[in-house]
């Protein structure tokens, strides 16, 4: 599956952002500036790809199937 990725993460108990991008396998992520003090700390993200498995996507985000595979 090929796919990109880029967008910003809040990190719990940070007051700057991580900046994350991707190709396929290939990901690199960085601190960029600090939030905003009005500016919302919410997770951004945009993938561009040929058959995504949406639902797989979104719990992966949400954490759930990282949550599950924990317990």
């Amino acid at each position: 599956m090929n796919y990109r990725i880029k967008g910003f993460v809040p990190v719990p108990n940070k007051a700057i952002r991580l900046v994350l991008q991707g190709v396929g396998n290939r990901f690199d992520y960085f601190y960029d500036y600090l939030w905003q003090p009005q500016e919302p700390r919410q997770m951004r993200l945009v993938l561009i790809g040929r058959e995504l498995e949406q639902v797989r996507i979104e719990s992966l985000v949400l954490g759930e199937e990282v949550n599950a595979t924990i317990q």
